[in-house]
């Protein structure tokens, strides 16, 4: 059956329809799962999505990346710093944080990394090597290697253990399970199946979360993926149009039939004139340029509201993004304010757990 022009536009908008409501539907029951032994609305499997998504936009999405920066920057600065007035603990913190084994992860450079990877990642897992001779080296974790949290069976806020699963640069798989920093002295525990369970590494782990009230952290993109998505798609269909719209530039009515017409296209088809040049006709030909109606206008407002949910779900205001003709200095004043306040709030985040941190190695050497 062959569909009139209405109906196959009517059939589009009704796809398009269905897949963006299939899509944000997030309240409905098939998206919660109301039964089973999880409180977590968001699945593991759900989470690493998540995850490598927010990795994706992070580094390729243009919203995605300008808001991680931000954070980053507006946090750090040029990085943090800590100091200690008694002797003894100032030389140890100056041999753990100036050490070049670990500027990978305690330099400026280091700081932002480690920002970025909670920021993208939703945590980030620090692996503590504390020698024998009271050095310290610290290291990351992908938390995709991290497959179990291990907890007192009575109280699932004292972690005890985590479990490590990854593959090594030929392939071949390893498995570990390393102590929380809350519990050096290695008490036992059980995990998720009731098997015993003890340290098999040396290494303490300090788990460090954002955007969760469960233990395993979230994307501060989580709830900007969809949009971002949706921007995208928008943007794509904007710079299709614009191509479709520029193919044709001038119209020419011709006096003929289809053998004028063939003529006059044969010698000016495919032809490159030069700027400035004079066009010559004859009454038999008329030239005009073809005026269209690109919708950039409303195009603009439609896109805004997208980005604006963008904007909402990192906390920055959108003229943070790439339009600074929508802020003023009144706006800027109103809006920076809880801006600011967010910031602060991520700066004392990492003041307490470089603190934590710290503590650990300062113990170590007694």
């Amino acid at each position: 059956k062959e569909l009139a022009p209405r109906d196959e536009l009517d059939i589009l908008i009704k796809e398009a329809t269905t897949s963006v409501e299939a899509d944000l539907a997030l309240e409905d029951q098939g998206w919660i799962a109301l039964s089973g032994t999880t409180t977590d609305v968001v699945t593991s499997a759900e989470r690493i999505i998540n995850l490598k998504l927010s990795r994706l936009y992070a580094v390729k999405d243009p919203l995605g990346k300008q808001a991680i920066r931000l954070w980053t920057d507006y946090t750090f600065g040029s990085g943090m710093t800590s100091h200690s007035d008694e002797d003894k603990t100032e030389k140890v913190r100056q041999e753990f944080w100036e050490s070049k084994a670990n500027q990978n992860i305690l330099s400026a450079r280091g700081q932002r990394k480690s920002s970025d990877k909670l920021l993208i990642d939703g945590e980030v897992f620090f692996a503590i090597f504390l020698g024998t001779k009271g050095e310290a080296k610290i290291r990351h974790i992908d938390p995709l290697e991290i497959t179990e949290i291990i907890s007192d069976v009575e109280d699932k806020e004292n972690v005890l253990y985590y479990r490590r699963v990854w593959a090594d640069a030929q392939g071949k798989a390893h498995e570990a399970i390393y102590r929380s920093t809350t519990n050096i002295k290695g008490e036992p525990a059980k995990d998720q199946s009731g098997n015993d369970v003890k340290h098999t590494d040396d290494a303490l782990v300090y788990h460090l979360t954002y955007n969760t009230i469960s233990q395993r952290g979230n994307p501060l993109l989580l709830p900007a993926l969809i949009w971002i998505k949706y921007y995208t798609k928008f943007m794509a269909s904007r710079i299709a149009i614009m191509l479709a719209l520029a193919k044709f530039a001038w119209k020419t009515k011709v006096k003929g039939g289809q053998a004028a017409v063939d003529t006059i296209k044969a010698k000016t088809q495919g032809k490159e004139v030069a700027a400035a040049s004079t066009l010559l006709e004859n009454l038999g030909s008329d030239t005009m340029p073809i005026k269209t109606e690109t919708g950039a206008q409303a195009a603009y407002q439609d896109g805004r509201q997208i980005k604006l949910m963008v904007a909402a779900a990192v906390g920055i205001p959108e003229q943070y993004f790439g339009d600074i003709s929508i802020g003023n200095l009144a706006t800027a004043k109103t809006v920076e304010l809880p801006m600011m306040k967010m910031f602060q709030s991520y700066q004392k985040v990492w003041e307490d757990t470089y603190q934590d941190i710290n503590e650990i190695v300062f113990t170590h050497n007694n």
